[in-house]
């Protein structure tokens, strides 16, 4: 079996002159490994370092199976064997943009990961809170690839619902039955019903943490005109 090469070993291998072939300066940005909901995040960053940086199809693939980890460098494998570096860089992102920019996989990746962890029927702040980061994570990934609506579906909302406080279903059901509403509640009126009982959560166990009592939701406390 041949060894595998390092990046500035295959860049000597293609006849880069010395200088490109030495040490790429480090990127101020976190590697990908294969999350599909970290990939724009990556391609941003990267392309606004690496692209900028280096003009030249060599530099831009080194640095691409620099910043590359895991599944995700396995994506790219095989294109380093090109002889045109630049038509192996666009080949690279192709496969890459195929695999991470993925709707199916990402409407998966929200069913698997959203409701990770603890169900939190005590309205837990900690809990509440993270099930708040993840909504509004995919709320934000959504909008940008403009498929919000996507999240409507009523076998995610279902799944987000059997997971918080009693209260905190009965507040997103009345959203439905509200006169100035015409259209039953969504994706975002839920992640604003979570958020609110994050935030009244946070209040009511920063009063009783020396008493170590549990927090639970005071009803009148969360009327329709508090909300």
């Amino acid at each position: 079996m041949e060894p595998v090469l390092s990046s500035k070993q295959w860049l000597m291998t293609q006849g880069v002159p010395p200088m490109y072939a030495s040490p790429l300066p480090q990127l101020q940005i976190q590697k990908f490994s294969g999350d599909i909901a970290e990939f724009p995040v990556f391609v941003r960053r990267f392309k606004n370092f690496a692209q900028v940086l280096c003009p030249d199809g060599e530099r831009r693939f080194a640095y691409l199976e620099m910043y590359l980890t895991g599944e995700a460098a396995k994506v790219i494998k095989g294109y380093e064997t090109y002889e045109n570096a630049s038509l192996a860089y666009a080949k690279a992102w192709e496969a890459l943009n195929h695999r991470y920019n993925n709707v199916v996989r990402l409407m998966q990746k929200v069913k698997d990961e959203i409701l990770k962890g603890p169900m939190t029927k005590d309205l837990g702040y900690k809990v509440l809170n993270e099930l708040v980061i993840k909504m509004n994570l995919y709320k934000c990934l959504f909008e940008n690839k403009g498929i919000l609506s996507e999240l409507n579906s009523s076998e995610i909302l279902q799944r987000i619902l059997s997971c918080v406080p009693n209260e905190l279903q009965k507040q997103f059901a009345q959203l439905s039955f509200e006169e100035q509403k015409c259209q039953a509640a969504n994706y975002v009126d839920l992640l604003h019903v979570v958020d609110r009982g994050a935030r009244y959560a946070q209040t009511e166990w920063a009063q009783r943490v020396h008493s170590h009592e549990r927090p639970s939701i005071d009803k009148k406390l969360m009327t329709k005109k508090e909300m």
